[in-house]
């Protein structure tokens, strides 16, 4: 699941028991819940900065980062050697421009993935746009093409057959916080 899209209401704040604290979970998109925290009908969410609503306060919970992905046989791999040290060593993008890609269909990844191609160079030519991340693995996997994956869907013993890459850009680090109206609005 994805946190940018959970948030809780808490009732009875002081407590002698932790037991009496009652969790209200919501799952919506990160707009409608930063809305509904915004309106105090929350206490908090977890969402991904930059914030829709800008009224509210934040704290930096964890960052994200969007990996590139190669079947690990791609002649490109060779030029990028891993070690222990740098699993993920930096990659060039530009050398990509004429390769096909599968790309997430997500509302936020997607827009990010084709602004860090742009910033190289080039519009990417998507083959494939699955909307879960293990179909973007499996594509990448069976050379669908080559794309982007979030470092929190990659699992180093399940991927043997890939290899990920950092990504030069500001663009491939996403900061989730938790969102908050201030106790003095």
């Amino acid at each position: 699941f994805f946190f940018q899209f959970l948030a809780y209401k808490t009732e009875g704040m002081i407590l002698n028991n932790p037991m009496e604290l009652k969790y209200t979970i919501i799952e919506d998109t990160a707009a409608n819940i930063e809305r509904v925290v915004n309106e105090g009908k929350l206490d908090f969410c977890f969402t991904r900065a930059p914030l829709h609503q800008k009224t509210l306060k934040f704290e930096p919970f964890f960052t994200e980062e969007i990996l590139f992905a190669l079947p690990a046989d791609h002649p490109v791999c060779q030029q990028y050697p891993a070690s222990e040290a740098d699993p993920y060593p930096v990659i060039d993008l530009s050398a990509f421009k004429n390769s096909s890609f599968v790309m997430v269909n997500n509302a936020r990844i997607t827009p990010l993935c084709y602004k860090i191609c742009e910033n190289a160079g080039y519009l990417p030519r998507v083959s494939m746009q699955p909307v879960s991340w293990e179909h973007v693995i499996m594509g990448i996997r069976t050379g669908r093409g080559v794309g982007f994956l979030s470092n929190l869907h990659i699992k180093k013993d399940d991927n043997t057959d890939l290899r990920f890459f950092h990504i030069d850009s500001q663009l491939a680090k996403l900061e989730h916080v938790v969102a908050y109206r201030s106790a003095y609005d």
